[in-house]
């Protein structure tokens, strides 16, 4: 049997989930639990397709990159992956999609309106405080310094 592990944890006005899958393992999500708008990819790949639509789409495995999965979007799907699998989702739940996301690569941004900045790698600092693989911030409107170090993965989503 295929080790399939998902992890959810709700996080004010988003929600972040955690997948390890090992290579062969299918699964299916229901419209009303696919929330899910974004991944950013640690390992592996998957394909995902919408329920009995024929077409699918490859989510490559290369490492650092950040996936817009929005056309899934309270869709019934099924995904099987390809390979043994690490990724990170961050899920829409208030019904509303329309968020932005990028990987952080400036030393200072400005954040206006609702967002989230989530740490994925490394020891990144965020106005002085540093954070750890899973930490993250729903900053207030303002500039911000980042120090991304040598090896920080930092996460952007901002409501549109």
């Amino acid at each position: 049997m295929k080790t399939f592990k998902r992890y959810l944890c709700k996080c004010d006005t988003w929600m972040a989930c955690a997948y390890e899958a090992e290579k062969g393992c299918i699964g299916a999500e229901y419209k009303s639990e696919r929330k899910q708008i974004f991944q950013y990819i640690f390992k592996g790949s998957v394909r995902v397709g919408k329920l009995f639509s024929g077409d699918s789409k490859i989510i490559d495995g290369s490492k650092g990159k950040l996936i817009d999965l929005r056309e899934f979007y309270n869709v019934d799907t099924v995904f099987e992956c390809l390979e043994d699998t690490s990724l990170f989702g961050f899920n829409a739940i208030d019904d509303d999609p329309n968020w932005d996301g990028k990987i952080v690569t400036e030393s200072k941004i400005t954040i206006t309106g609702k967002s989230a900045l989530v740490c994925l790698g490394g020891k990144p600092t965020v106005n002085g405080k540093e954070l750890v693989k899973y930490d993250y911030i729903n900053p207030d409107n303002g500039d911000y310094t980042i120090d991304l170090k040598t090896d920080g993965v930092l996460l952007l989503f901002t409501k549109a």
